[in-house]
Order: C-alpha cells, then structure tokens, then sequence
C-alpha cells in the first residue's frame, strides 16, 4: 500500500511539474481535473492505511506499546535536560 501511494504522489509532483510549462488551457483544465482527483483519492488512501495501522495489534515491543515509552519522556532530549532532574552539573 505505501509503494501505490508514493507511485501515486508521483503521478500528481509530474503533473504539478507539467503545469510549470507553458500549455494550452484545455490541457490545464484536464491536468486540474485529475490533480483535484488524485488528491481526493489520496486524502481516501491515506485514511484506508491509517485505519489498517490502526487495526494491526501493537506488538509489546513496537513503539505503539505504551510500555515502550517512559512516563516522561522529556529526560531524552538533551545531556543537561532538566526534566530528567540530573543536569551535567548533578552528574
């Protein structure tokens, strides 16, 4: 499914490429039509994978597992971070 979204996100960067050039205008109106498509029916692909990510079962080790994150996990964004409540100074 991600490799049919990204085949059809590359159809809609050529055609949006396409429109950078010089084109008659009922080669314009058709590229629109189609772009307002494809973007419609990514909108409806997207939400297809979110909701199959959705219903896959997290795993106990898979990053969705609640048990896989710290409480806070602020302690991991910098050596010094104060959250962690131990700073280089403490250390």
């Amino acid at each position: 499914m991600v490799n049919a979204r990204q085949a059809l996100k590359g159809m809609q960067a050529k055609l949006e490429s396409q429109g950078e050039h010089a084109l008659p205008a009922a080669v314009q109106r058709m590229h629109a039509r189609i772009l307002k498509t494809i973007t419609v029916e990514l909108v409806k692909f997207e939400a297809a994978i979110a909701a199959m990510i959705q219903a896959t079962p997290a795993l106990p080790n898979s990053p969705r597992s609640s048990k896989a994150f710290p409480e806070s996990p602020h302690h991991l964004c910098c050596a010094d971070c104060r959250h962690a409540g131990a700073g280089p100074s403490q250390q």
